[in-house]
């Protein structure tokens, strides 16, 4: 039998460098998630599907790296550096406490931990145009009152063309007595690129969430446009869902 010309594949499947931001400060009003006889925090189910991610996209591709910057109380933290390993980043931020409903400013305390954190790692692009890799940002915010500030975008990693924003907003119902889509349409602001994926839910039951969360697997340069999504703030599904997701009260 004739040897057959190994398949070419397109590049653009290159290695991911993920860093999650993950909101950690809990609402004053926040209310748990029903979840069988017991309460789970906001905060546990959000850890444990970002638990979940990493997982799914170790075992898509074990190169890929992951890190974790916390936000608790308008302060960041680099918990860990870019690793391969999920135990490494799995750890656990400090306990949260109740915050009051103010606006986050995160020029100034996200944006430079993240720039410190990714200096050392962002692409660079070949002489036929190919990225060296993709470091993929995964902003995590769960709050309905606190308003973020996104104004100062002066930064390295905002003008470095293998970089890219995902929002993953978990929140109440849009009312009058929150700020759900003014939050919303301020974390828009992250979509330099074009590609990013702002991707909202409601944050009252465990599925939607994991499902939503699932819609960050793919990888940024090979998933479908974020105009073909069924994701919108103005559509929020009410849906009674009776099938149950595992979750871990001890998050990641």
């Amino acid at each position: 039998m004739p040897e057959l010309p190994e398949p070419m594949t397109i590049p653009l499947n290159v290695k991911e460098k993920i860093v999650v931001c993950l909101d950690l400060t809990e609402d004053e009003d926040e209310a748990p998630i029903g979840f069988g006889d017991q309460k789970l925090s906001v905060e546990s189910v959000v850890r444990a599907a970002v638990r979940q991610l990493f997982k799914l996209k170790a075992a898509m591709r074990s190169d890929t790296e992951f890190a974790i910057v916390g936000m608790l109380n308008s302060k960041a933290k680099l918990i860990n550096q870019f690793s391969t390993d999920i135990n490494e980043v799995n750890q656990v931020f400090p306990t949260n406490k109740p915050s009051k409903p103010v606006e986050v400013n995160m020029d100034e305390f996200l944006f430079p931990i993240l720039e410190q954190a990714l200096k050392d790692h962002l692409p660079t692009v070949s002489s036929d145009g190919v990225l060296s890799h993709v470091c993929r940002v995964i902003l995590v915010y769960k709050s309905s009152v606190r308003i973020p500030l996104l104004n100062n975008f002066n930064y390295k990693m905002f003008e470095s063309p293998g970089v890219l924003f995902d929002v993953f907003y978990v929140h109440d119902v849009p009312s009058d007595q929150n700020h759900v889509e003014h939050i919303f349409e301020n974390m828009s602001k992250l979509n330099i690129s074009g590609n990013s994926y702002l991707l909202e839910v409601l944050n009252n039951q465990i599925i939607n969430i994991y499902n939503t969360m699932s819609l960050l697997l793919p990888h940024p340069l090979q998933r479908a446009p974020q105009k073909y999504l069924n994701n919108d703030i103005r559509s929020i599904l009410s849906d009674k869902q009776d099938e149950e997701i595992p979750t871990n009260e001890d998050g990641l």
